[in-house]
């Protein structure tokens, strides 16, 4: 553990760069990267990747950021600590620009087609690391969807799934909530909406099949 200021500050900037980008990643690819054990060796991979990136910066304000850690092990200036704009903008990019923005570069290039043969050889592919047909079918479904869920009782329940509505992911238990529940015909048809419908929550494992619909342009 930290003993001096010095120590503390060190460790959150070294650390706490890898542990955002870790939690943004994890927005985008919540599989095999949830774990505890992964988080810990990812924060730690993104840490020194975020500094390995910004290591000429670091280099070119580097007694200026020396000046300022050495300063705050000093009693007698810590009343009047003043920071240095150069290093006051290095600890941001740090601590929060370079971890959003490297987490969203991670993240478009997981999601990239062309990368998907060199990310399967370390396991990192999406099909590699979204380990259910459920979580990749609620991850792409960006852009809504009707649902139709067939019971085991043989009742049919349909409804919109759009932003309103969630579905749950690995590693909870397999849930879904539509934000609107519609009356449907033998055919899967989609009629009115049902009077004051504020959604329909579906037990999955009650489930025999769901069919899932493409929203028209013209739907809305």
């Amino acid at each position: 553990m930290p003993t001096t200021i010095e120590a503390l500050l060190l460790v959150i900037l070294f650390v706490g760069p890898g542990f955002l980008c870790a939690r943004f990643v994890r927005a985008e690819i919540p599989s095999s990267l949830t774990g505890e054990k992964n988080s810990i060796i990812l924060s730690m991979i993104f840490s020194t990747l975020i500094h390995t990136i910004l290591l000429p910066y670091t280099i070119f304000i580097l007694p200026n950021i020396q000046e300022f850690i050495a300063s705050l092990n000093q009693p007698n200036n810590r009343n009047n600590l003043s920071i240095d704009w150069l290093v006051f903008c290095w600890i941001v990019i740090v601590l929060f620009v370079a971890p959003l923005v490297t987490a969203l570069a991670l993240s478009w290039l997981w999601r990239f087609e062309p990368m998907q043969p060199f990310l399967s050889k370390l396991g990192m592919s999406v099909t590699q690391t979204i380990p259910t047909a459920w979580d990749w079918v609620f991850l792409s479904q960006t852009d809504g969807c009707w649902i139709v869920a067939e019971m085991e009782d043989g009742s049919v329940v349909g409804g919109e799934y759009g932003a309103g509505s969630f579905a749950s992911l690995s590693p909870h238990r397999s849930d879904l909530f539509l934000e609107k529940e519609y009356e449907l015909d033998e055919n899967h048809n989609f009629l009115d909406v049902l009077p004051d419908t504020v959604g329909v929550w579906i037990n999955v494992e009650k489930v025999k099949h769901i069919h899932l619909y493409r929203v028209l342009e013209d739907e809305g």
